[in-house]
C-alpha cells in the first residue's frame, strides 16, 4: 500500500505595515472596557454595564468582521466561556479563534483570550480568487502525488477561506480535502492552496490512524476471551422479530468483509438465539468488541462530561481491508483492520476511543494533522483511550497493549522513549516529526498531572477536553496548548499552578493566568459557582486606594463555605493571608486597610456535597479621605476599583 507523507511548502512573502494584523483578544477587550469606562465611569460602575452589546463591540471590529459562537461551557466561577470563530465577509479566517467570557447575568466581563485578524481588507481588496475550486483540487492531487488515482475519487471539498502567512499577510486559500480508499492506497489528502497563486501553503494526510441483550465472546489470543452477556459487559442491540442488529441510538457496526467497498452500509445482523461469530486470525469477534467498546466510549463522554463526542449514531466498520494493520477516522466514520504481523483486530477499548477522539478534535479544535498541532491531536486521542479504560474497568497507561502480537505495547505514557521512537520533551522535537511520536510530550504531561498532582483521571481529562473545545485551534503549538490547559484548569476550579509544574517536566513553559481570573465587581451578586472537594474557584479583586476595608460574603444552603485570600499571589488550601468566618449561613471575610493591588480569593468547603447554589458579594467601606474632593466622593460612592 502506498504511504503518503506530509509535505510543507512555506510561502515567502514580505508583509507591509498597513496590511492584516494579528490582534490579542485580551488586550483589545481590556482597551474596550477602559474606553467605555472613560466615557461614563460612574454610571458604568453603578450598573456594572459595559455597554458592549456583542463580541464585535468588545473587539472594536468593523461591520464586515464577524464573530460567531461555536461552543460554550460554564466555569466553576459561575461565568460562561464562549468560543468564537472569525469570518471576514462570509469567509472563515483560519488562524483566528477567541474565547470570551460572560458573567452569570450574561454580561461581558471584559476578559477574552486568543487572537483575531483585522485589516484583512488592506491585503485583500477583492475576495474573487484567480484559482478555481477544480484547479485547487488538481493542484492538491499533484502535490500529494495521487493524480493516478483521480478516477477513484468520488468527491472532494474545496472551501475558500482566509489564511495568514508567517508575515501576517492575509491571503485567499482553498482548504482542499478528499478521501482515497482502495487496495492500493488509503489516505485523506488535505491541502491549503493559495487562491491566487496556486502555491501549496501546507499539505498533509489527515487520515488519523490508529435493546436486546445479546451474548458472545470477544477479545483475542493475547488479551484472553472477553465474555459479553446479560449481566456483565452487556451488549444492548436492536431486535426486530428474531433478528438482532449491532446497532442502537449511539453506535452501528458494519462488516466490510475484508474489502474497502464504501457501498457496504448494512448493519451487522444475525439470529438472536444463535449469536454472532466473526472469529478471525486470533481475534474472537472484532464486531462484538467494536459494538461494546464504541458504546463504552459514548457512555464515558455522556456520563462523565455530559457531552456527545460525535454525531450519532457513530458508524464503526470492522474487517476493513485485507489484514490491514491500522484503524482510522476518515471524517465520517471509523474503520478497523484485522491486523496481521503486528496487531490483532484493532477494536480494543483504547484504540476505539483514540479514533473517535480524532473525530471529536476535528469537530472542535480542528488541529491540523502535522508537526506540533498534529502531535497534540494524536496525544489527545491517546489520552482519551486511557480515560475510556478508566471509566469502564481501570486504565493501564499503555496504548494498544491488548492488540500487540510481538511487543508489550504500542506506546507508553510513563516513559514514551520505551517504544524507541517517541519523545517526552520539547527539546527533542523537530519539524516534520511523525505525529505519533510527537504525541509523547503531551502524553507524558498528562501522566505527570495525574501522578505528580495526585489528580483523578476524570478531572485531568476534563482540563484537556475543555482546552480542546474552547481554546486550541488549527495551529496550536505545545507552548500555546500548555497555556490553554492552565486556563482550562482555572475555569474548572482546578489548580493551574499545579498544571504548570507538570508541564515543566516536559519542557513546556507555563503562562500567567492571573489576568484570566474573573474579577469580582462591587455590589454585584456573583452566582452559579461550583465547589467540590477538588474544585475551588478563584476570583480576583482589584483593591482600590480609597477603601478602608473590603468584605466578601459567600453563602449556600447546601453546605458551609470557607473563603481564603492572598495579596498578589494565588491562594492554596495551606498558603493564604486571610481566612473567613462561618456563622452558620454565610462565610464572611473582612480585610481592614487592604493593600493596593490585586487580591485573589478562593472558595473551598469541608462538605462532601457539591455546592452549586451559592452567591458571592463584594463590598467596600470608604476611608477618611477628603470628602470635599469630588473625585474621591464619586470613587467611594460609585467605585472605580476595576479600572484604576
Amino acid at each position: 500500500m502506498q504511504l503518503i507523507f506530509p509535505i510543507f511548502v512555506g510561502l515567502v512573502i514580505t508583509g507591509c505595515a498597513d496590511g492584516a494584523r494579528r490582534v490579542s483578544a485580551h488586550s483589545r477587550a481590556k482597551r474596550s472596557v477602559e474606553e467605555a469606562f472613560k466615557k461614563d465611569p460612574h454610571r458604568l460602575k453603578r450598573d456594572t454595564d459595559l455597554h458592549l452589546r456583542n463580541v464585535r463591540d468588545l473587539m472594536q471590529a468593523k461591520s464586515h468582521e464577524e464573530f460567531h459562537p461555536v461552543d460554550s461551557s460554564k466555569t466553576a466561577q459561575g461565568s460562561i466561556l464562549w468560543k468564537f470563530k472569525e469570518n471576514y465577509k462570509g469567509l472563515e479566517v483560519i488562524d483566528a479563534s477567541l474565547a470570551v467570557e460572560t458573567d452569570s447575568a450574561g454580561r461581558y466581563t471584559g476578559d477574552a483570550q486568543g487572537t483575531f485578524i483585522e485589516g484583512i481588507e488592506e491585503d485583500l481588496p477583492t475576495l474573487k480568487p484567480l484559482v478555481t475550486k477544480a484547479e485547487a483540487f488538481f493542484l492538491c492531487m499533484k502535490q500529494m502525488k495521487v493524480l493516478q488515482h483521480r478516477e477513484r475519487i468520488p468527491t472532494y471539498t474545496a472551501d475558500l477561506k482566509i489564511n495568514t502567512d508567517k508575515f501576517n499577510v492575509a491571503r485567499l486559500a482553498y482548504f482542499v480535502q478528499f478521501l482515497l480508499e482502495n487496495k492500493d492506497i488509503l489516505a485523506r489528502p488535505t491541502c491549503l492552496i493559495d487562491g491566487n497563486t496556486g502555491e501549496t501553503v501546507h499539505a498533509w494526510d489527515s487520515l488519523e490512524t490508529k435493546e436486546r441483550l445479546v451474548e458472545g465472546v470477544g477479545g483475542n489470543v493475547k488479551s484472553g476471551k472477553v465474555r459479553y452477556g446479560k449481566n456483565h459487559r452487556q451488549l444492548k442491540a436492536k431486535q426486530i422479530g428474531n433478528t438482532c442488529y449491532l446497532e442502537n441510538d449511539y453506535v452501528k457496526v458494519i462488516n466490510m468483509n475484508f474489502t474497502q467497498d464504501d457501498e457496504i452500509t448494512e448493519t451487522i445482523s444475525f439470529p438472536c438465539d444463535k449469536g454472532y461469530n466473526d472469529s478471525y486470525d486470533g481475534s474472537y469477534s472484532a464486531a462484538l468488541d467494536a459494538f461494546y467498546n464504541g458504546n463504552g466510549v459514548y457512555n464515558m463522554f455522556k456520563d462523565w462530561f455530559n457531552i456527545e463526542p460525535l454525531k450519532l449514531p457513530i458508524t464503526l466498520r470492522v474487517h476493513y481491508g485485507e489484514s490491514l494493520e491500522s484503524a482510522f477516522w476518515n471524517g465520517e466514520n471509523c474503520s478497523f483492520g484485522d491486523g496481521n504481523e503486528r496487531f490483532y483486530a484493532l477494536t480494543a477499548m483504547d484504540v476505539m476511543a483514540h479514533e473517535l477522539a480524532h473525530g471529536f478534535t476535528e469537530r472542535h479544535a480542528g488541529l491540523y494533522y502535522f508537526d506540533q498541532p498534529g502531535s497534540i491531536d494524536e496525544s489527545f486521542s491517546d489520552i482519551t483511550g486511557e480515560v475510556a479504560e478508566a471509566y469502564l474497568y481501570g486504565n493501564d497507561w499503555y496504548v494498544g497493549k491488548e492488540i500487540m502480537r510481538k511487543v508489550y505495547a504500542f506506546r507508553y505514557f510513563d516513559d514514551p522513549h520505551l517504544d524507541g521512537l517517541s519523545i517526552d520533551h520539547v527539546d527533542n522535537y523537530t519539524d516534520g516529526i511523525n505525529v505519533h511520536f510527537g504525541s509523547g510530550v503531551m502524553n507524558k504531561a498528562f501522566y505527570e498531572i495525574v501522578h505528580g498532582l495526585d489528580m483523578d483521571v476524570r478531572d485531568a481529562y476534563s482540563i484537556f477536553l475543555l482546552a480542546n473545545r474552547l481554546y486550541w485551534y488549527h495551529f496550536s503549538t505545545y507552548e500555546e496548548a500548555g497555556c490553554d490547559l492552565m486556563k482550562a484548569a482555572y475555569d474548572l476550579g482546578l489548580d493551574p499552578l499545579g498544571i504548570e509544574q507538570a508541564l515543566h517536566t516536559v519542557g513546556i513553559n507555563g503562562c500567567d493566568v492571573s489576568q484570566h481570573a474573573l474579577t469580582l465587581r462591587r455590589n454585584y451578586d456573583q452566582k452559579g459557582f461550583i465547589i467540590t472537594e477538588t474544585k475551588r474557584p478563584v476570583y480576583a479583586i482589584n483593591s482600590p486606594y480609597w477603601a478602608l476595608n473590603m468584605t466578601v460574603i459567600a453563602n449556600s444552603k447546601m453546605g458551609p463555605i470557607k473563603i481564603l485570600a492572598s495579596n498578589n499571589t494565588w491562594p492554596t488550601k495551606t498558603s493564604y493571608d486571610y481566612e473567613s468566618e462561618w456563622n452558620g449561613e454565610a462565610a464572611t471575610l473582612t480585610i481592614d486597610e487592604p493593600p493596593e493591588g490585586r487580591i485573589y480569593v478562593m472558595l473551598t468547603s469541608p462538605s462532601k456535597v457539591e455546592i452549586e447554589d451559592g452567591s458571592l458579594l463584594l463590598s467596600y467601606g470608604c476611608g477618611e479621605g477628603d470628602w470635599t474632593d469630588g473625585a474621591f466622593f464619586l470613587d467611594c460612592i460609585f467605585g472605580s476599583d476595576e479600572f484604576r
